[in-house]
């Protein structure tokens, strides 16, 4: 099983920085986090998109 803090360590993000992502709270996505996050989950999983990863929401 993944914790967030093994998550942070292996991506090298702060860990309340990967809190603010899962919660959903981030103000603004960093594009070296997000390569992080993909590339890790990429090791675990090579069929994962970005889309598994990140969604978009309008709220308009």
């Amino acid at each position: 099983m993944l914790s967030q803090r093994k998550v942070a360590i292996e991506c090298d993000i702060r860990p309340s920085t990967l809190k603010m992502y899962v919660n959903n709270t981030i103000q603004r996505i960093n594009k070296a986090d997000l390569e992080s996050l993909y590339n890790f989950f990429n090791k675990l999983d090579d069929r994962i998109t970005i889309s598994d990863i990140v969604t978009f929401e309008n709220n308009n």
